[in-house]
């Protein structure tokens, strides 16, 4: 008895075509035709995909295609996960042992790499942002929490008296002239005056004691070094 393969090269040549004119007819390439009729389309597409295209090759040349399809399934039954495309190999290629180790080592480098430009990405952030001084954001007026201290009459002075405890760094401008630029000694006492503000810049807020017209001005706690500036409505950092 002829295979199904010997039947369908028999049909196709009694009407007189060759591959490539069935290929334009029904779409299905030439090397799968010439697989079906030689019996080897399932190795190359898939059982499920040789059935599919046998029985369309069949039927275009006057077969029975479901008929030639059961006889195909019957000959080779389907496994479930069977189904692949064409020139798709499943199985996973063997790597030699000197193959994983190059591969690893490749991995190592390239992490070591990478490590590398995150560091030095690190410092050059690190060191941009503290080698560049940030204008610090001057903060609106702040009312003291002796509020009998402002505002201060225009008829007075703002007057600023400043109690050294111990040797600081003291800097002091009255309506933007410098009057005062230097170390005030321990258990020093100076005073300064002006019309619209005073400007003082303390090397050690937590050495010294103010008063502001004869009235303690106590600064706020934790106060870092910034410059203060006094006006007849208040004060600001």
């Amino acid at each position: 008895m002829s295979t199904i393969g010997e039947r369908l090269k028999s049909a196709r040549e009694k009407r007189g075509q060759d591959l490539e004119e069935v290929h334009l007819e029904i779409k299905i390439s030439p090397q799968v035709l010439n697989a079906l009729e030689e019996d080897r389309a399932e190795d190359l597409v898939g059982i499920v995909y040789a059935k599919t295209f046998l029985r369309q090759y069949a039927n275009y040349l006057g077969l029975d295609g479901d008929k030639l399809a059961k006889e195909l399934e019957e000959k080779r039954p389907t496994p479930s996960e069977d189904i692949k495309p064409v020139g798709l190999t499943l199985e996973r290629p063997k790597l030699s042992k000197s193959t994983i180790l190059k591969n690893i080592s490749i991995l190592i480098l390239i992490v070591a790499i990478l490590g590398s430009m995150l560091i030095g990405i690190f410092h050059f952030a690190k060191r941009t942002k503290t080698g560049i001084p940030q204008r610090p954001k001057e903060k609106a007026l702040e009312s003291l929490p002796h509020t009998s201290l402002f505002p201060i009459p225009e008829n007075q002075k703002i007057k600023l008296t400043l109690t050294a405890y111990d040797n600081v760094w003291v800097e002091v401008e009255s309506d933007g002239t410098t009057v005062n630029k230097n170390i005030l000694k321990k258990g020093s006492r100076e005073t300064w005056q002006a019309d619209e503000n005073i400007k003082i810049i303390i090397g050690k807020p937590e050495a010294v004691s103010l008063k502001l017209n004869g009235k303690p001005f106590r600064l706020p706690k934790g106060r870092k070094i910034k410059p203060l500036t006094i006006t007849r409505q208040g004060y600001k950092f």
